[in-house]
């Protein structure tokens, strides 16, 4: 197969590792170099990286190795978001660094697998060192193979940090230890994480794009469900209508969970059947190109709540209602202030239904959200105590997860909820609902059942 070079020029054979524009036509758009990013947004992050380093510094990112399920048996593979969102490079045994050199100038550097005939013939093909000039915007690469003889030189010009995390790839690591004669390093993962919390208008984008994946394959599990199915075959229709609307995975094991198992926050067994009177709590997103969604509906199996199932559902939607009204009515809201809301909220309204108080205050043990981006939980080292601000992507996901126990109403006894949505400050400061094409409303979610 033949076409032009990716971003032009003669007619050569293609053999990157990952879509072109020119070879994935219905996927990438010219110049982008993963979906809805151009080379330019790549070489920006890494400007905006490099602005925060000081001269004479060196920051390394490593690409995850290609791990095993079993013997010659690969787990499909993931790249590390870190190095990704810097390069949106998806071969496996590669590094990326990027330099600021003593007088301010910096310099990106990647170190890649080698064309090799052999291995391509197994496995696909490589981008190479050209590829990861020609694509990806290195100044320099090199081969993977030839790290240990390189990365002595190159680390010998600095005589400032070295930035690395070493448990991103343990044979890198190994190599840099030693060439450095050292174990420890300053991690980069704190800085780079600021720059992935606020999201870009293409990030945004795509953050609405996944989301619509899966709002809408989630509209098709509740019209599969039917009583006497497994919970298996929810999960296998959630998959499979995601895999569908282009998404490469789901972005996590979801939870299906029928009844009392709802009770189980991460249930990822999947594999009992589904009464007519249980309620159904499905926790699942889809991920396209390295970002996520992340999703959470309830719905009756039988297609109607029961008069307690939708008593305690209207008290969890309220809440979903009222924390992002208080997002939007508050520009120094943070997720830790909006956990303390939402559990005043709900501990007030089980209590109201005569939930005992012991139990209404343990009803909700988990927090009201997470940030949400190229991983599920995102940008781990950020605190959810800052302050929400234009760009940042997270969740709200009130739930009330009431025991089997004597002193509880036996109506409510082992019913679980939960509501999450992904939302968006705006540029404008206006909370956008990234998930609001799966309805909540439990007259909406009734009638969907009934088509």
């Amino acid at each position: 197969m033949f076409a032009k070079g990716a971003f032009g020029g003669s007619p050569k054979r293609v053999t990157y590792g990952q879509p072109t524009p020119e070879t994935h036509p219905h996927l990438l758009r010219p110049n982008e170099v993963t979906p809805g990013m151009k080379r330019e947004d790549y070489k920006q992050r890494r400007d905006s990286y490099l602005s925060h380093m000081k001269p004479d510094t060196i920051s390394m990112f490593a690409a995850n190795p290609h791990h095993k399920m079993t013997n010659d048996i690969p787990y499909v593979y993931r790249q590390n978001s870190d190095f990704y969102y810097l390069t949106g490079f998806e071969e496996p045994e590669s590094l990326l660094i990027l330099e600021k050199l003593a007088d301010g100038q910096s310099r990106t550097t990647m170190f890649v697998g080698e064309k090799d005939p052999h291995r391509e013939m197994w496995d696909g093909p490589r981008s190479g060192v050209q590829g990861a000039k020609e694509i990806f915007g290195a100044e320099e690469a090199f081969h993977t193979h030839e790290l240990s003889a390189e990365i002595p030189r190159i680390l010998q010009q600095t005589k400032g940090t070295v930035f690395y995390d070493p448990q991103v790839n343990p044979k890198f690591t190994e190599s840099i230890s030693q060439a450095m004669n050292r174990t420890s390093w300053t991690s980069p993962v704190g800085l780079v994480e600021k720059l992935r919390l606020i999201k870009s208008i293409p990030e945004q984008n795509i953050m609405r794009k996944v989301a619509d994946i899966a709002a809408l394959s989630m509209i098709e599990a509740m019209k599969f469900t039917k009583p006497g199915m497994s919970e298996a075959m929810i999960d296998a229709k959630m998959e499979f209508e995601c895999r569908m609307r282009s998404a490469r995975r789901l972005s996590y094991p979801p939870v299906v969970a029928g009844g009392i198992n709802a009770n189980t926050i991460h249930y990822i067994t999947n594999d009992l059947l589904l009464k007519a009177e249980d309620l159904l709590l499905v926790d699942a997103g889809a991920e396209y190109y390295n970002y996520s969604s992340d999703i959470t509906r309830v719905w009756p199996v039988s297609g109607k709540f029961s008069g307690p199932q939708r008593e305690l559902y209207e008290i969890v939607l309220d809440a979903n209602l009222k924390c992002i009204k208080k997002v939007e009515e508050s520009d120094q809201m943070s997720i830790t202030q909006l956990q303390r809301y939402a559990s005043t909220i709900l501990t007030t309204s089980l209590k109201n239904i005569g939930i005992p108080a012991r139990i209404a205050t343990r009803a909700y043990p988990h927090n009201i959200g997470h940030w949400l981006g190229m991983d599920v939980h995102d940008t781990k080292s950020i605190h959810e105590s800052i302050s929400l601000q234009p760009g940042m992507i997270f969740t709200i996901e009130p739930g009330v997860y009431i025991p089997d126990e004597p002193e509880v109403p036996q109506h409510y006894r082992g019913i679980g909820i939960r509501v999450e949505d992904d939302v968006l400050i705006t540029a404008d400061r206006k909370v956008e609902v990234l998930t609001h094409l799966v309805p909540k409303d439990a007259d909406k979610i009734e009638e969907i059942m009934r088509q």
